[in-house]
């Protein structure tokens, strides 16, 4: 009897998204950061960060990301903080 051969096959990957809006995002003072960042609305986040709206602000929420309120009401999302958060799939 022939001996058994056995193939093990791993698949290793990575996604990467880049995103581009036209126009320039303004540049303001991030506290948590002490650094002048740039600064992304709500939908800019949530487009760049490929969640949903409610999720940027959860997040903002429970201090994963930098956010402040801009002078007209809007909220601001500090893009460094954006980009260092990890987005679980469990999260809602």
């Amino acid at each position: 009897m022939a001996a058994k051969k056995t193939t093990r096959i791993t698949i290793e990957s990575e996604r990467v998204s880049i995103t581009r809006w036209s126009g320039s995002s303004p540049r303001n003072w991030c506290q948590s950061c002490g650094a002048e960042v740039e600064m992304l609305s709500l939908e800019q986040a949530s487009a760049l960060a490929q969640v949903l709206p409610h999720r940027i602000l959860a997040s903002s929420k429970a201090k994963r990301l930098h956010a402040t309120q801009a002078l007209d009401g809007s909220m601001q999302i500090c893009l460094p903080s954006l980009l260092k958060c990890t987005w679980s799939e469990s999260q809602p």
